[in-house]
């Protein structure tokens, strides 16, 4: 019997403009090509004036995607090749879709983090308030370890300083990996042109000053995570669906443990009990999803409006619940002023999200020992870590992240800014 290809989950990452979505579609195109389908696309991407499109329109489908030319929501894609199985997310680059951004990205084992080599756009991209740090740090923060960077619209330099331009924002991005976490001799960073299809998937032999990887080769020297499979099971939901058919079909990532096909399991929030009928990853039915696998589950016994983004799914015998209340550890990344008692922002959790309060400041610490340096302080400020009180304004499924990291990560964002991220230390369930 052949041994089971390794799954990775990959997101692609970067700002609106920076080719995302183009560099999925000829991504696809190049290695699992559907002709009919692309014809169609590249005639009606034509007709309408749009044919810079047409690689985009393989990954957006909705309608307000095609017609405002950036993404909204995030979409899952499949993709084969003889030695991996990967899932490919395209998530959304503008602020305002950040919520979906996050998402996406708490499903994914590696991060594919695209920046337009154009004159300014980078400057732009990576500056201050720009949309490159904030998705490399949200990316760390959701414990996506693993990372590529792709150097994309290189084909826009001139010859004479393509090599120039690739070692200037070399040299720029390696001093932000290390100071979000990442290990800078660890992440591949290669050029690339999405609409040309230089370096996806050959080599291209006109750079003779880059003899590093092409981005399929960066992808398929992936290191297979350590998964949980001995934990209870967790399934984050990403997307809900109503099949004709088939009935309610949750699609989400497998954060720990098991679950065989028709298994009794539990949802949350609410009480519900229902069957894990049918399974299938990547249009392939499955005998049992295992931890680290996106798939989709036919559950039968339930509604589909009783679910939605960011249910947990487990088992009926160790059920997730509802949170409302969780004490954590923070760090705060940039606010004007001060933070104190009754402060509001957004959570973004796994797929989750809930407006929250900081109810009591417990604690302000030391960020690199942890020891206490004030009790019970007034007020923080940009740079301080501390141990905080948040109550949810509606329940969602949160854990102990020494039990369930996946689901013990979290970003507070406010005004379309990444405030602060924490790590959940006890929590207040309340049914």
């Amino acid at each position: 019997m052949t041994a089971a290809k390794p799954i990775a989950n990959v997101v692609f990452l970067g700002g609106e403009g920076s080719g995302k979505s183009t560099l999925i579609g000829h991504f696809l195109h190049l290695l699992q090509p559907n002709t009919q389908q692309f014809e169609k696309y590249d005639k009606e991407t034509t007709e309408k004036g749009l044919p810079d499109r047409k690689f985009a329109w393989l990954t957006s489908h909705l309608p307000e995607e095609r017609s405002q030319g950036h993404t909204i929501n995030v979409s899952s894609h499949s993709l084969e090749t003889e030695s991996v199985s990967f899932t490919l997310f395209d998530v959304p680059g503008r602020r305002k879709w950040t919520g979906n951004m996050y998402a996406g990205t708490s499903c994914a084992d590696i991060a594919v983090l695209v920046v337009s080599a154009k004159r300014g756009q980078f400057e732009v991209e990576a500056g201050v308030f720009g949309p490159c740090k904030e998705h490399l740090l949200m990316a760390f923060t959701a414990g996506v370890k693993q990372l590529v960077v792709a150097i994309n619209q290189i084909d826009t330099c001139s010859p004479t300083w393509a090599a120039d331009r690739y070692e200037e924002m070399t040299t720029e991005l390696t001093v932000y990996f290390k100071r979000v976490g990442y290990n800078s001799t660890n992440v591949s960073i290669v050029p690339i042109s999405a609409w040309h299809g230089w370096n996806l998937i050959e080599p291209f032999g006109d750079w003779l000053w880059y003899s590093g990887p092409t981005l399929l080769q960066a992808l398929g020297s992936f290191q297979p995570q350590k998964r949980s499979w001995d934990k209870p099971l967790r399934v984050t939901v990403l997307e809900v669906y109503k099949i004709g058919g088939v009935g309610t079909v949750a699609v989400g990532k497998v954060q720990t443990g098991g679950m065989p096909a028709g298994s009794i399991v539990a949802v949350a929030p609410g009480s519900i009990v229902c069957t894990g009928n049918l399974i299938e990853r990547n249009y392939v039915t499955l005998e049992k999803a295992e931890a680290g696998a996106f798939v989709g589950i036919n559950l039968r016994g339930t509604t589909y409006r009783a679910l939605k983004r960011g249910s947990v799914i487990s088992s009926k015998d160790d059920k997730a619940q509802t949170c409302l209340r969780f004490t954590a550890q923070v760090i705060v990344l940039f606010h004007p002023r001060e933070i104190r008692p009754g402060y509001r922002a957004m959570l973004h959790c796994h797929t989750a999200k809930s407006p929250c309060k900081v109810t009591v400041l417990k604690a302000r610490i030391d960020r690199r020992t942890g020891r206490m340096m004030e009790e019970n302080p007034n007020s923080v400020k940009t740079g301080d870590a501390l141990f905080c009180v948040l109550q949810l304004e509606k329940g969602i499924c949160v854990e102990r992240f020494v039990d369930y990291p996946p689901l013990g990560r979290f970003v507070l964002r406010e005004m379309g800014v990444t405030v602060a991220v924490g790590i959940i230390k006890e929590v207040e369930k309340e049914f």
